[in-house]
């Protein structure tokens, strides 16, 4: 578990006044592979505990269908054990292997 990254998930939910956890809510979700963008629309988004696992879980509802998702390399959730996130310019960066997935304010 990172604590870095669950601090990242914290500050984009004070920023983003995200009330109550596993709420959805609607960011800007932007995704880049290898540097090229893949995706960049308003997204619903949930986030919250698992204490199971002692981890912080970020679920992004895409836009697509589940065979384009996985055509695209994307997921729909993201964990603070296996993925590393941080909060920078208002944004929360979620960082997986090739992948940068950029959630702001929407």
């Amino acid at each position: 578990m990172s604590t870095e990254s669950i601090c990242a998930i914290k500050d984009f939910e004070s920023y983003v006044r995200y009330k109550k956890e596993s709420t959805i809510i609607t960011v800007h979700v932007r995704a880049e592979a290898r540097g090229a963008e893949i995706y960049n629309e308003n997204t619903e988004c949930r986030f919250y505990y698992e204490a199971g696992y002692a981890q912080q879980v970020v679920e992004i509802n895409w836009n697509v269908s589940d065979t384009t998702m996985k055509a695209l390399g994307l997921h729909s959730r993201y964990t603070t054990n296996f993925q590393e996130m941080v909060f920078e310019d208002d944004s929360l960066v979620i960082h997986a292997g090739d992948y940068s997935i950029y959630l702001t304010a929407a």
